[in-house]
């Protein structure tokens, strides 16, 4: 029992309380809310180049993938990736796992459009050599071996 009961005692003792919740709170949170991953670009982009960089920031990570392969945050938790695109919808998931193995995903849709004159060259679109266009590549000798034609390099 306590030697004196006045008001006072009460309104420290409550103090101590709310603080003692406060810190739990505060050292529960990365248990609370789990890994969280912030990216620059939301939703779907159109992008025109073929090279894209992606950024984002994490917090409560131990490790963080981008469609399966690890990437590597810094100690403040950013994170740049540079992405070589395909033509068309490139779809990129982000999966973040915390100490307390809880995971996040994120997914990235971008659009690659390749700019007129880039798009699907096909052998059409290839130049072709004619006779009167001098070879530039190296020399090839044809000799007669018997029945058998053999190249050789000069």
């Amino acid at each position: 029992m306590f030697p004196h009961h006045s008001r006072l005692t009460k309104y420290f003792f409550a103090a101590f309380v709310l603080l003692v919740l406060a810190y739990a709170y505060y050292e529960a949170q990365n248990m609370l809310y789990g890994p969280q991953i912030a990216l620059e670009q939301e939703g779907a982009i159109t992008v025109y180049e073929e090279l894209i960089e992606i950024r984002g920031t994490v917090k409560n990570v131990v490790e963080i993938t981008l469609s399966g392969r690890p990437i590597f945050i810094d100690d403040t938790g950013l994170f740049t990736e540079k992405i070589l695109l395909a033509e068309g919808l490139n779809r990129f998931i982000f999966e973040a796992r915390d100490k307390f193995n809880h995971t996040q995903k994120e997914v990235l849709e971008v659009v690659y459009i390749p700019p007129e004159g880039e798009a699907g060259s096909s052998a059409t679109d290839l130049p072709t050599q004619t006779d009167e266009e001098e070879h530039t590549g190296p020399e090839i000798d044809t000799i007669e071996i018997g029945a058998e034609t053999v190249d050789e390099e000069a």
